[in-house]
């Protein structure tokens, strides 16, 4: 008897997981709008910094950028992995 007051519930969260999927606030444009290039450009800066890595040299400091955490950094935001453009 349990499992049949239980079944009413599990559809009623699925529905309620879904509705809140939906509501989520997200930062996406339309494809090829200003606002999808700011925050692609946006997270090619941060992608950027995050990937920088300071090395010593010969001749003082080199900055490089660690191209694999670049690139793990703009899938997880949706971007393809190349630079904003």
């Amino acid at each position: 008897m349990a499992d049949r007051r239980r079944t009413p519930f599990v559809p009623a969260l699925l529905a309620a997981l879904i509705v809140a999927a939906g509501c989520a606030s997200s930062e996406t444009a339309p494809s090829g709008s200003p606002a999808t290039e700011d925050i692609k450009s946006r997270d090619t800066m941060e992608c950027m910094s995050m990937a920088r890595e300071v090395q010593a040299g010969r001749q003082g400091p080199q900055t490089t950028i660690d191209q694999d955490r670049y690139q793990q950094c703009m899938r997880e935001r949706g971007h393809a992995s190349g630079p904003a453009r």
